[in-house]
């Protein structure tokens, strides 16, 4: 029944159509009519009024988050042939490493780029990662300030 349903809604997309009921769609920006998109959202408001599906939203878009970044940094550290590391101070925490760009255009991609659209753009391999970059948040800090100021900072780290 799944597999038909799913057929029947990828063939109702490639006609243009609704893909929920097989009616025109005033938008096209939209793959739903205006009609299957309210009644959608009735049924979302009411299913995240609940508390205890509002709190498995949250933990399952935070996984889908951190999943997405992991993906994201493994990309990038196999396109370049380096180990999944910060390069100045060595920590290996993946909930602390973060992508750096290297043209300092970061804040520019971020205001462009939708929800976790530069994060699915590395993984499809439709971003180049040629100008990125992995360090620790404050690693990437630092090399922000240098930037900014224009001064080297000379930190040496010690591993104990």
């Amino acid at each position: 029944m799944l597999l038909y349903m799913k057929n029947r809604r990828l063939k109702f997309a490639k006609l243009g159509l609704c893909s929920n009921c097989g009616k025109e769609r005033e938008d096209k920006e939209f793959h739903l009519c205006f009609k299957c998109r309210t009644r959608g959202n009735k049924f979302r408001k009411l299913w995240r009024s609940k508390q205890d599906n509002r709190e498995k939203e949250l933990t399952n878009s935070k996984k889908y988050r951190l999943d997405l970044h992991l993906k994201a940094l493994k990309k990038i550290a196999l396109d370049k042939n380096i180990p999944l590391i910060c390069p100045i101070c060595g920590c290996d925490d993946i909930k602390i490493l973060e992508i750096n760009h290297l043209l300092h255009n970061g804040n520019q991609e971020r205001k462009n780029l939708k929800d976790y659209k530069f994060y699915r753009e590395i993984i499809e391999g439709t971003r180049s990662t040629e100008d990125l970059d992995i360090r620790c948040r404050i690693c990437n800090y630092i090399y922000f300030l240098e930037h900014k100021s224009g001064n080297k900072w000379i930190i040496k780290f010690s591993r104990d």
